[in-house]
Order: structure tokens, then sequence, then C-alpha cells
């Protein structure tokens, strides 16, 4: 703490803006994706912390591209694509249609690079 923020790494900024927006007592907590950064430790503890948080009541909005970590905590998964809500359903369901989709576009641009290296056009 007697150092400059500007110099911590970013897995100690991400362990105090935890830290601090996790005990303020917050209405609504908003996470994004800080959960991946940090050692093993630090994750048992920011889980710990989340579901103490939403026990209390608090809302709980996370945002990740890990469905693993989705399940753990949320009971509702919202997909959203180019900023638009494309499903908006049980976690579960929501993990799911996410990881086909990412699927379904990997295969697509795969296929599109087959087909720029034979010499094919597409649209």
């Amino acid at each position: 703490m007697d150092q400059p923020v500007r110099t911590y790494s970013s897995g100690m900024k991400a362990r105090l803006g935890f830290a601090i927006n996790a005990n303020i007592k917050p209405e609504i907590l908003i996470v994004d994706e800080a959960l991946s950064v940090g050692d093993k430790v630090f994750r048992l503890k920011c889980n710990a912390k989340i579901n103490e948080i939403v026990e209390s009541g608090v809302t709980f909005l996370f945002v990740t591209h890990s469905t693993s970590v989705a399940k753990d905590f949320c009971k509702r998964g919202i997909v959203m694509k180019q900023g638009k809500m494309i499903l908006d359903d049980t976690c579960e369901k929501a993990a799911d249609f996410y990881e086909k989709m990412v699927a379904e576009e990997i295969e697509k641009k795969e296929k599109d690079k087959e087909r720029e290296g034979k010499g094919e056009t597409f649209q």
C-alpha cells in the first residue's frame, strides 16, 4: 500500500479493486473478468467473498467468457454479440449456447481460411 498504484502489477490492481468494491456494501457488484487474474488462493478468496455478497442479497453482474466460472456463481445467463442480447436464459443454457456459438464461429473461420488457401472467392 506504500507504493504508487502505477507501480502495481495487473494482479495487484485487480486485488485492490476487488477488495475495495467488495467491501463497500454495494447494491450491485459488477465484476468484469477480474477473477481470471491472480493465484489460486486469491481466486478462492474472491469466490468466497462473492458467495457471501450474493447470499446477502446484493445483485451480482459477472461479465466473462469463462462459462465454467459463470456456472459457479450465476443462475441466469445473458449472451451478447456485437452489443446486442441474443439469449437470456438459465446460466447452464446460456453457457451451452455460447460455447456452441463460439465453436461454430471458429469452424467458419477455419473454412474461410481453407477457401482462401485454395484461391476460392467467397462473400
